[in-house]
């Protein structure tokens, strides 16, 4: 499973045409362009990214999805879902199975 994290172009580097300074939930890291078909991105742009690389350009409504997603708590139900499907897909029991998120959290402290 791979985790694309939306962020908001908010600087294009005059000295470096490969790369993107994006905002992501308050913070300013940089992306490479590398990956990104359609031409470079613009100031205010939505791009997905994934371990420093933009990946593909987003509508603002995806992004606001993707946030939602990510602040609504809903991974559990998700994981459970994927979980669930890859236990009947294989013939084992994969509802044994559970991530604790909470104590994931607590552990990152």
């Amino acid at each position: 499973m791979c985790i694309e994290l939306p962020g908001r172009v908010v600087e294009l580097p005059a000295d470096r045409p490969d790369v993107a300074r994006i905002d992501v939930a308050g913070v300013i890291k940089p992306v490479h362009l590398g990956l990104l078909d359609g031409g470079p991105p613009r100031i205010g742009d939505w791009l997905a990214t994934h371990l420093g690389f933009a990946v593909a350009k987003i509508t603002e409504a995806e992004a606001a999805e993707a946030i939602a997603f990510a602040q609504g708590g809903s991974w559990d139900s998700e994981f459970d879902e994927l979980l669930a499907a890859a236990g009947e897909a294989n013939g084992t029991a994969a509802s044994g199975l559970r991530v604790d998120h909470a104590v994931a959290q607590e552990g990152r402290r």
